[in-house]
């Protein structure tokens, strides 16, 4: 199993509304590879599915990183919010 940090754009709002990280939604994804991760994160909810630049970043990460991030973050505490968002997404693609 591996994991990743997976940063997608997200909103429904125009693409030009978006201006730095503001806009972004962080994953935190168990996979077994990372074409498998960043396809959980496009059929997540918010996310910019039809958009080609929809990817902002992917970073491989360690299970200690994954396991932190999933016992101390909710990324829909904040779905309203400026800032930048966060969720976990286990193997089974559910949060």
């Amino acid at each position: 199993m591996k994991y990743f940090k997976i940063t997608m754009k997200c909103g429904h709002q125009k693409k030009r509304k978006f201006k730095g990280d503001a806009g972004n939604i962080t994953f935190y994804v168990a996979a077994k590879d990372m074409g498998v991760a960043i396809d959980k994160c496009k059929k997540m909810p918010t996310v910019r599915h039809n958009d080609p630049t929809a990817l902002v970043a992917v970073k491989e990460i360690t299970e200690g990183v994954y396991k932190e991030r999933r016992a101390n973050y909710n990324a829909y505490d904040n779905a309203f919010g400026n800032i930048e968002k966060i969720e976990v997404i286990d193997d089974e693609g559910t949060l």
